[in-house]
């Protein structure tokens, strides 16, 4: 959250994002008595939950952070996409949220969050590491390796490799 904070300008997106919930049901007639139940009770988040009881598996909501092309609903309902093709659940609704610029939280990107700060730890970590364990490299011991390598190489030109025999 805080390498998010720090670092919130290399975090924007060329093109808007749906934040939110989309509210699926398996018939328009279910979905029409959840809107009622909205009006009725106002949107919290113990209306999810009273949902979801009340409907058990007559809806599915999902939370998401989408752009144009990554979710069938979220395209139908918000970027003019093609038809819902889920024959469980094939109305929905957008239950809350609505597009946005750039990401308002870490979590909004938290994969790409999370990978940028795994690499700064990394190379904190390769760093460290170099401090405390210095590389030094015996010349005296590096020539007699490209020798002996050398004289493997001279001592293998010329000669053909076997194969192995064949079995019958």
């Amino acid at each position: 959250k805080q390498y998010f904070e720090a670092n919130r300008s290399k975090y924007k997106w060329d093109e808007p994002h749906f934040k939110g919930i989309i509210l699926s049901a398996r018939t328009d007639s279910i979905l029409n008595e959840v809107k009622v139940d909205i009006n009725k009770l106002g949107y919290s988040d113990s209306l999810t939950n009273y949902l979801h009881k009340k409907y058990t598996n007559g809806i599915k909501m999902e939370r998401m952070v989408v752009k144009k092309g990554e979710n069938e609903l979220a395209d139908n309902l918000l970027f003019n996409g093609p038809a819902i093709t889920n024959k469980t659940y094939p109305v929905a609704m957008v239950l809350e949220g609505g597009l946005i610029n750039a990401p308002e939280v870490y979590t909004d990107v938290k994969g790409t969050v999370t990978n940028d700060y795994q690499d700064v730890l990394e190379k904190q970590w390769i760093k460290e590491l170099k401090a405390k364990y210095p590389v030094v490299i015996d010349r005296r011991i590096l020539k007699t390796v490209n020798k002996a390598e050398n004289q493997v190489e001279t001592a293998n030109k010329g000669k053909k490799v076997s194969k192995g025999k064949k079995r019958k």
